[in-house]
């Protein structure tokens, strides 16, 4: 009798472990394979509008897209960011981050950790600037997929991918640089690491994420995944900025160690409208 009951309850458990999939998804509700996909596109890049949303997809049709993110948000799969009554802000496309169920499903996803996504339950509170730096984010990326051709390909990976149980770059996710991207051109490849500095972020704290950035690349942890030194990219919001940014740099680089580190620097304005990969990057004099 005692070995029958052992038994079921074996049987039991191991029923329960097999279908553990099917119970973390069965609560949720049904939705399609390019909904799913556009659930990963914003874990990827955090907020993302409807016009991103579509060119990620390389999808012709506004309806369908507007659908779908309709239906998600309807399911508590995303919140949907629109101001109607602002002027300005009333002719920008609606903007969405993952919701409830958005992050429950990924967690039924073996590709995402877990305990990163606990960060997305508190994206509602995220500062309208950090929401404008993911869709820049998001912008550059969509720039690089579109200038991959003619033998040169371009490869990138955003701050939510370090994490990823079969990520190569969890090392990044503790230097936390916004985005690292590769341009593979013959037999050459070059690797670029870039962040972003807003007029919200105070001096001293701008001047600790440049002397990591040079620390970063002093002390050649990073040869093991890069066959060379990656270039570094800085994003300022304003001129005032980009040239404050550059004079404390300068001072950074005086050490023999930083002689093969070149940093970059380009206003918001112009990666907007001329692209990452344009002429619009200044050097350290």
């Amino acid at each position: 009798m005692g070995l029958a009951i052992n038994n079921t309850l074996f049987n039991i458990h191991t029923y329960i472990q097999t279908n553990k999939q099917t119970y973390k998804t069965m609560t949720l509700p049904n939705i399609t394979n390019k909904q799913k996909e556009i659930l990963k596109l914003t874990f990827q890049f955090r907020y993302l509008n409807r016009i991103q949303i579509q060119k990620f997809l390389h999808h012709k049709d506004k309806k369908t897209i507007n659908l779908w993110l309709k239906d998600l948000t309807l399911k508590d799969y995303l919140v949907r960011i629109y101001d109607p009554e602002t002027f300005g802000k009333n002719t920008l496309p609606a903007v969405y981050y993952l919701s409830q169920n958005g992050i429950r499903f990924l967690k039924t996803q073996e590709s995402y950790d877990k305990k990163s996504l606990l960060k997305f339950y508190r994206e509602k509170n995220r500062s309208e600037t950090f929401i404008a730096d993911s869709q820049l984010l998001a912008g550059i990326c969509i720039d690089l997929k579109t200038r991959s051709i003619d033998g040169i390909s371009f490869d990138y990976v955003t701050q939510s991918d370090y994490k990823r149980p079969d990520s190569i770059f969890h090392f990044l996710s503790e230097f936390k640089t916004r985005l690292f991207f590769s341009k593979q051109e013959k037999n050459k490849k070059n690797f670029y690491l870039l962040d972003i500095f807003d007029t919200t972020l105070p001096k001293y704290r701008i001047r600790k994420r440049v002397k990591d950035y040079v620390a970063f690349l002093s002390n050649y942890e990073w040869i093991e995944y890069f066959k060379s030194t990656p270039r570094i990219l800085f994003i300022c919001q304003t001129k005032e900025l980009l040239i404050a940014t550059k004079r404390f740099t300068k001072k950074f680089l005086v050490d023999p160690d930083s002689k093969n580190i070149h940093i970059s620097f380009a206003l918001e304005e112009e990666v907007k409208k001329q692209g990452v990969t344009a002429e619009i990057w200044e050097e350290i004099e």
